[in-house]
């Protein structure tokens, strides 16, 4: 009978948080390096709930999170610079893009975007129309479309969104045949 050593992680990589330095928090030169520890994703945790503006009970309320803001990069492969490979995005935020007299929208000209919503149905606005994304559905945004993205409100629904988001950065999305 052998023994071996218990798991330790390798850790030489720890450091500053630099995710916030763009969209995403992924730099295709620098920061995609391999690991060899095991790992697996859990969701991202939700936002806090938002205080309603009549409810003083609460002086501090918790922070706002919109879309583009959430988007945190859990892998990729190839690059968006040559036109190759795929990112793997997670997102999860309480605030619309385009919400009271603010209208905030983005384009992404490095691929096409496939939504894949966990929690809370988007309201997805585009140059071309407005699309309702539920659970267990999915919405392909192309390269280039100007969109916005937001919390669709259902009756009982909490105000929050958490799922993934497949870009690819070559061709587009296609049915098959």
């Amino acid at each position: 009978a052998g023994t071996s050593e218990p798991f330790v992680p390798f850790d030489e990589w720890s450091g500053g948080d630099r995710s916030r330095r763009y969209f995403g928090g992924c730099d295709w030169g620098s920061d995609l390096r391999m690991d060899p520890n095991p790992m697996r994703w859990g969701p991202m945790p939700l936002p806090p709930d938002l205080v309603a503006e009549n409810d003083t009970s609460d002086p501090q309320p918790p922070a706002t999170s919109v879309f583009y803001q959430s988007v945190r990069t859990m892998m990729g492969s190839g690059d968006p610079a040559s036109k190759s490979g795929l990112a793997i995005h997670m997102y999860s935020f309480n605030a619309n893009m385009s919400g009271g007299s603010e209208r905030t929208y983005m384009y992404n000209s490095d691929g096409d975007f496939l939504f894949v919503p966990q929690v809370g149905s988007l309201l997805i606005v585009t140059e071309m129309g407005r699309l309702v994304v539920h659970p267990t559905e999915i919405c392909v945004i192309p390269r280039g479309v100007v969109f916005s993205v937001n919390i669709h409100q259902m009756a009982d629904d909490e105000h929050k969104a958490r799922g993934y988001i497949l870009e690819i950065f070559k061709g587009h999305f296609s049915l098959p045949e």
